[in-house]
């Protein structure tokens, strides 16, 4: 459960990218090396997380002298793309999601370009051009007095454990936080209820979110 005060005028959720349509995906190739295993893009996290591999770098945003290859889409699955996907530990966007975050929350993200192209022997046709985002903005907003927070480690880095019953955000929070990373659950991504009434308005797909309060 994360819990939160009733004096904030802005509510947050958390969001919610779960994994089904990039089964549709059969493979993703990134030329130059695989961004997820240690290399850091150019918005270094608050906190480093030294791990097996490299440094964590989910939140760095992508290198800029790194070509994204492609993504194979096998239209064979009938599983269509939507407008928001899970790749490891990153986001595959559409072109409608990526127009509706800049209105709303940029420079809160960063993104790059890819194609997405067929999965067929010998075939290169580009199908569409989709985005790898990254959340690299952070937040170190949780109340720890008024939570009931059981601790884990990340790498070096001691963060609240998924199992923690109760995490309060403070009320000093920055009012221009629309979409951020919780700074010791770095993996955990939370958003205005003003952005999410926007993407479900807009009909976007692939996102979910979840209340911040669960108590109930």
């Amino acid at each position: 459960m994360i819990g939160q005060r009733s004096t904030r005028s802005t509510r947050y959720v958390e969001v919610k990218v779960g994994p089904y349509g990039m089964r549709a995906i059969g493979e993703y190739d990134w030329e130059g090396g695989m961004r997820m295993f240690g290399q850091l893009g150019p918005f270094p996290p608050p906190f480093m997380v030294e791990r097996v591999g490299g440094a964590l770098d989910i939140g760095s945003g992508f290198p800029r002298a790194l070509s994204p290859g492609s993504l194979r889409y096998n239209p064979k699955k009938q599983l269509p793309l939507r407008d928001f996907e899970e790749i490891g530990p990153f986001w595959c966007i559409s072109q409608r999601a990526l127009e509706l975050l800049k209105v709303h929350a940029e420079g809160d993200f960063d993104v790059m370009s890819v194609n997405v192209v067929e999965q067929s022997p010998g075939s290169a046709e580009i199908l569409l051009t989709y985005w790898y985002c990254d959340v690299v903005r952070f937040e170190d907003c949780i109340d720890e007095s008024a939570s009931e927070i059981t601790w884990s480690k990340w790498g070096n880095l001691r963060t609240y454990d998924i199992v923690s019953k109760k995490l309060v955000i403070r009320s000093d929070l920055r009012p221009d936080a629309t979409l951020f990373r919780l700074a010791r659950a770095p993996t955990r991504v939370l958003c205005t209820t003003a952005l999410m009434e926007a993407i479900k308005t807009a009909n976007l797909t692939g996102i979910k979110f979840a209340k911040l309060d669960r108590s109930n």
